[in-house]
């Protein structure tokens, strides 16, 4: 039997280590009542079975040498006893109270994707954005180290021990769980998993109807929270449980348009502009559906090979109305911020609204990432290279991120170092197209024409372009490398590279009007590449000409 020596409860499990009335750590045997004998039944069986040994030990612990063989007085043995008993009580409850402490103090976790039991692979934007919400929430608890999407994700789909998860990602705990989506019900398990010792701290299972799935998110956010850390305060709560959105449908649509935006791809990113819009019209205050808009609008410029005239003005628009319903919004600001810089070509806009964006997160990764940008475009490389790093320690698995490292280290004349860590992006993600892509402009920049083309073709190929990679390498195999670029100037619709690439080739070819013709052409279509102008050694042969000079200063770059 145990009892707690706070509240004198009795436990007759002896597997039990603390009160579950108090929480003070529970003693073998009994502690006596006041009107009890003052003997206790201590765990120590040799303390117990000897009083005089128990006197001995215990005082010269706690009161001195009173009991020392010098001594010719010897207090009473209840008295002492009782002192003794005092003492080790005082130190078993404090050591236990520390224990009990220490195991409910988790500062960092890592939120796996959920699994998507439901039988339907159509349902995993469901799962991975029940996921991605669940970490944005507890990612607003101060002092709370959660790892980031892009970390956490290449765990998809598969079952790791928590304890390897644990070393790998440096957290003390791991969530996770699954869904289930039938019909209108939403069925929803998760688990909590202490890393050090193996042990389920905390399981919960949810059924709900698809109705309730908003209430939901907020409740599961708020039961692992106050798992995590005793006695939210009422504003840590609001943080946690902050909602964009009432309306289940709009959530939905939301979650599907994030899971499509992505991949990245032009048919993609055009799916998910159709579910933001709809996740709008059902709810005009969705103030993270008009953000879905915007990132989407620059993809497709970015990503989709559509005129950034057309694109940009779009997000723009979108982005202002998301900072009109919440002006507070770190990620709202630093998307200005990227607009500003690809559209408005306003680097004093592009700075002041992602130093914004800073301000409101000092850990936004995306954040430290255009202001990577902002320094590299301009020729600042070590300042750049910080942000770029600073971006990585936050999330060392962003694609966007690890790609801009890779160019600005090339930029920066560090070639080797920009092709190792091209090779690790490729690593995080095999099918990232635009990892090939830059490949091609390192292998260019070495004159490894073999491997440039090789690269280029394998980007068009996973772009879905595989008119223009088949016409790449018949291109270079039949002509070289003169004629293939001599047959990408003459035909620009069937390689499907930037005018600002095209212009390039131009360039090397030494024709210079065609070259700035094509350099036009982008700065009209606000061509992301176009940025490269100051820093790109591609340009070199038409540098010293004065229209490159005006072309700089339209573009806007700090004098």
């Amino acid at each position: 039997m145990k009892r707690c020596p706070e509240c004198r409860r009795d436990y007759h499990d002896d597997s039990l280590l603390y009160c579950l009335e108090d929480g003070v750590a529970l003693i073998q045997g009994s502690v006596p009542l006041p009107d009890e004998p003052t003997t206790m039944l201590l765990s120590d069986s040799s303390l117990r079975s000897d009083p005089g040994t128990l006197a001995q030990v215990q005082t010269t612990a706690a009161i001195g040498d009173v009991t020392s063989a010098s001594s010719a007085r010897r207090l009473p043995a209840k008295f002492v006893l009782a002192v003794a008993s005092v003492v080790a009580l005082i130190a078993i409850a404090f050591l236990g109270i520390r224990y009990f402490r220490a195991e409910a103090e988790i500062n960092s976790i890592a939120v796996l994707p959920f699994s998507n039991d439901s039988g339907d692979p159509g349902s995993d934007y469901l799962s991975d954005g029940m996921t991605e919400t669940l970490i944005s929430s507890l990612s607003r608890l101060p002092a709370l180290n959660v790892k980031p999407r892009s970390v956490v994700f290449r765990y998809k789909g598969k079952e790791p021990d928590p304890q390897s998860v644990g070393k790998d990602l440096g957290v003390q705990a791991i969530l996770s769980g699954s869904v289930v989506s039938r019909g209108s019900d939403l069925s929803l398990f998760v688990e909590l998993v202490d890393v050090s010792s193996v042990k389920v701290i905390w399981s919960q299972h949810y059924d709900r109807k698809q109705s309730d799935i908003v209430s939901l998110q907020n409740e599961i956010a708020r039961d692992v929270s106050n798992r995590l850390k005793s006695g939210l305060s009422a504003e840590e709560e609001k943080r946690v449980t902050q909602t964009f959105t009432s309306n289940p449908d709009a959530y939905r649509l939301y979650l599907l348009g994030n899971s499509l935006a992505a991949r990245r791809k032009t048919r993609d990113i055009q799916e998910a502009l159709q579910d933001y819009q709809q996740a709008i019209a059902l709810d005009p205050n969705y103030a993270q559906a008009y953000i879905g808009v915007a990132t989407a609008e620059t993809f497709m410029a970015i990503y989709g090979d559509a005129p950034g005239a057309e694109e940009l003005p779009k997000a723009r628009a979108a982005v202002t109305k998301a900072l009109e319903i919440d002006p507070s919004s770190a990620e709202a600001h630093n998307i200005l911020g990227g607009i500003e810089l690809f559209l408005g070509r306003d680097f004093a806009a592009s700075e002041r609204e992602t130093d914004r964006a800073l301000e409101l997160d000092p850990n936004l990764a995306n954040g430290h990432r255009h202001k990577g940008l902002f320094l590299a475009w301009q020729g600042h490389f070590d300042e750049a290279i910080t942000e770029f790093r600073r971006s990585l320690e936050i999330e060392p698995l962003g694609l966007a991120t690890n790609l801009n490292f890779a160019w600005c280290l090339l930029y920066a004349g560090r070639i080797d170092e920009s092709d190792a860590h091209l090779k690790s992006v490729q690593d995080i993600d095999p099918g990232f197209w635009f990892t090939e892509y830059q490949r091609f402009v390192n292998a260019r920049a070495k004159n490894d024409h073999d491997a440039a083309v090789e690269h280029l073709a394998r980007a068009q190929e996973l772009r879905d372009l595989p008119d223009a990679a088949k016409f790449i390498r018949e291109s270079y195999a039949k002509n070289g490398w003169d004629g293939f670029i001599r047959a990408s100037i003459a035909d620009p619709d069937r390689c499907r590279i930037w005018d600002y690439y095209l212009a390039s080739f131009a360039a090397e070819l030494g024709q210079k009007d065609k070259a700035f013709e094509f350099l036009n052409k982008a700065y009209d279509k606000y061509d992301q590449f176009i940025l490269f102008l100051k820093i790109d050694h591609l340009m070199d042969p038409i540098r010293d000409d004065p229209r490159f000079a005006i072309l700089e200063k339209k573009l806007g770059f700090p004098q």
